[in-house]
């Protein structure tokens, strides 16, 4: 039979409040998140899975964490790239499932891109774009991080040789490298 006093204690033990994650500890996050861009999934394009496929080498994101589970977050990506030349901007937001060391989230995006083909005789065309998608965040103690996550959304591309207008369903695949603090 138990005793009384060590019911209490069990009670105690088990509303005893979780320690707090890294993302709770440091709010402020930065990130630089590679990112491979496929434009017009299945549209019948030339490359992978039917699509153009762009790579963003350099983009940094900042965000503040807000609670356990929402991190807001503004980004920048760039192609520095001399027959080519694509700036993306956008806002964010992450929804953490777990608050663990390792947690998936559910990331959503929306954005602007502009681009600029130098065969166009320098022509540029603007695109706007919402994504949603998984992904995981792995934190450490000493407050760097990992995130990977695959975003879909729809993308209305404008091509730089005409005025013509199209919507399209695009992909984008991160892996990013972060600190918290």
């Amino acid at each position: 039979m138990t005793s009384l006093p060590v019911l209490v204690l069990l009670a105690a033990l088990a509303t005893e409040p979780a320690p707090e994650s890294v993302r709770e500890q440091r709010s402020f996050a930065v990130w630089t998140d590679p990112q491979l861009f496929f434009h017009g999934l299945g549209s019948g394009r030339a490359d992978l899975a039917g699509s153009d496929i762009s790579t963003y080498p350099l983009g940094i994101e900042l965000g503040r964490q807000l609670g356990a589970h929402l991190l807001l977050s503004v980004g920048v990506s760039r192609v520095p790239f001399h027959d080519i030349e694509a700036t993306q901007a956008t806002l964010g937001g992450r929804w953490y499932f777990l608050t663990g060391t390792a947690a998936p989230y559910l990331g959503g995006e929306v954005g602007w891109k502009r681009e600029t083909v130098d065969d166009t005789g320098g022509k540029t065309h603007s695109d706007l774009f919402a994504a949603v998608g998984p992904g995981v965040e792995v934190t450490f103690r000493s407050g760097f991080s990992l995130s990977t996550d695959l975003l879909l959304g729809p993308e209305n591309h404008g091509d730089v040789r005409s005025d013509a207008r199209t919507w399209y369903l695009s992909a984008w695949y991160r892996i990013g490298l972060g600190y918290r603090f």
